[in-house]
This record gives C-alpha cells, structure tokens and sequence, in this order.
C-alpha cells in the first residue's frame, strides 16, 4: 500500500514514510525503482543507525528520521542525541533531517502545540500536527522565524530598492525605513493594490519611520543620500518620491538634498492608506 500510494503522486516528490527494519530490505529497489525521500522509523537511535547504513549502502540518502520516540522527554533526547552526534561528534549514519510527531506525543490541542514548540528548538527538522488551526499554528511559526534573531538587535532588511510585482520606468517610487516589519507591511500592499512600484529600503538600524526619524536615522539629508546612491534613479524616468505620511517634516530637507530634482509627495500616514492612494498616484504618473 506504501509503494501504491507513492506511485500515484511520485512526481510531487513525497516523503515514503515509515520504512522500519521489518520492510526495509523489500523497500530498498523499490525506493531505487522510483527515488523518493524516505522517512526511517526505529524503536530507538541505535536501530536508526543499522537502518541508514543499510540505505546508504544502497546508494540512498535522501533520507529522514524518526526516532520513534513515545513522550515528550524521550522525544528531546533523542533529537538532541542525534543533532549532537551528527555535528559535534561527525557521526555520518545521523546527520541526516529528524522528523517529529506532537500529535502522537501530547493528549490535547495546546498539549500538542506546546511539544511543537519545545521540538522547534530542539532541532526537529519536520514537526507533524494534527490539525492547522490558525490560533496554533501562526505563533508556532512566528517562534520558528525567530529562532536565529539576535533579540538585543531589531530585525532589518538590507537597504537598497526592491522591485514589487515587475515595476516600469513609470511606475511610483517609495522610501521607507528597513524595520523588517515596516518593509513587509509596506511591501505586501504595494502587492495588495497590483500596481508595480519600487520599494527604497533605507537602513535606519532596524527602527520604524517615526522612531527612526526621532533618533536621527531617517532625515532628509540620509535618505537623499540614499535615493542617489541606491539607483533607483536610473530605473525611472519621472522624478516624484513617495515617503511615509509619518516622515511628513523631511519633506523640505529632502527636497534640498536631492537638488530640487525630485518632487516629494506624503504619502499616508499608515500603510492601510495606501490601497487608495497608490493606484491613483500611478495613474498621474502615466497620465
């Protein structure tokens, strides 16, 4: 039933899971037949070990463990066992991705998520839940993106342009600060209003637009440096730079630090704003 199943989505590239000591032998041409990655069950670590020889002696090792583990503290164990072994030790038969299951582990729903969460950090490569509910799932998310950010530094994007859905040399232009949550805010409705434009990323060390401008990293004179050097200027072939509705005192400072070259417009105040007003600042732009 295994090989059947696989057979009927083989080219969406499936996880063939569980291959355990009892159908490993049989599984192997099977495997070579069709490749596939293969999840490897195992009462314990120490049979993971015989079953990923035995694999890559086969020319297999696109491969994924389970360490077959029963509650909560047999389940960090092992995955932190097997991290350790693989990277600190150099042991080759487990350095390959672990898989785990909160949904066999716990009893209830925030049992569930709680395991998801501890087994995040505790090196699990593929967590397996039983159910996507939103209120579950999006924290445990959150934390997954957040495991390798430095909490004394705000996250930030690189400063330079971005280009949103394929923008032209008509399309408008935007400056904000490189907060990774403004960029993405801003960003994501630009996309919303389907009209393409360019995104000037200007590093303010991670702060917001307001906070940025108070503490002196995001004023006329650094942002028209910025909008000189990051070649955006060489993309377009009008001069009109949109900036935050909450930079709104920049305006004449930054109009003098690009040399009156460029006419600057306020743009809303928050992001939601700009549903309406993009989409008929682009159409003055091409009108």
């Amino acid at each position: 039933a295994l090989f059947s199943a696989r057979d009927i989505c083989a080219d969406r590239n499936p996880l063939l899971y569980p291959v355990t000591k009892e159908n490993v032998e049989t599984a192997i041409p099977k495997i070579k037949e069709k490749p596939t990655p293969v999840g490897i069950r195992g009462e314990s670590v120490e049979e993971l070990v015989s079953l990923t020889t035995k694999l890559k002696e086969a020319g297999i090792e696109d491969v994924v463990l389970d360490p077959g583990s029963k509650n909560l503290l047999e389940a960090i164990r092992d995955q932190t066992f097997i991290r350790r072994a693989a990277i600190k030790q150099g042991f080759r038969p487990l350095g390959y991705p672990t898989i785990a299951f909160p949904c066999f582990i716990a009893e209830n729903g925030l049992k569930e998520i709680m395991a998801a969460s501890i087994l995040i950090n505790k090196f699990a490569g593929i967590i397996v839940l039983s159910n996507f509910d939103q209120y579950s799932l999006l924290p445990t998310l959150i934390q997954r993106l957040n495991i390798y950010t430095d909490p004394r530094f705000p996250m930030a994007v690189e400063e330079k342009y971005y280009e949103v859905l394929e923008p032209d040399e008509y399309s408008p232009v935007l400056v904000t600060s490189n907060w990774a949550l403004t960029y993405f805010l801003v960003s994501s409705t630009v996309e919303a209003t389907k009209v393409p434009a360019y995104v000037c990323v200007k590093d303010s060390e991670g702060l917001g637009v307001l906070t940025a401008w108070a503490a002196g990293k995001f004023g006329g004179d650094s942002v028209g440096a910025f909008i000189k050097k990051c070649g955006v200027a060489d993309r377009v072939k009008h001069r009109k730079l949109i900036i935050p509705g909450k930079a709104a005192r920049i305006k004449g400072e930054l109009e003098d630090a690009l040399n009156l070259e460029w006419e600057i417009t306020v743009g809303p105040k928050e992001t939601t704003g700009l549903g309406k007003f993009l989409p008929e600042f682009a159409k003055k732009l091409k009108g």
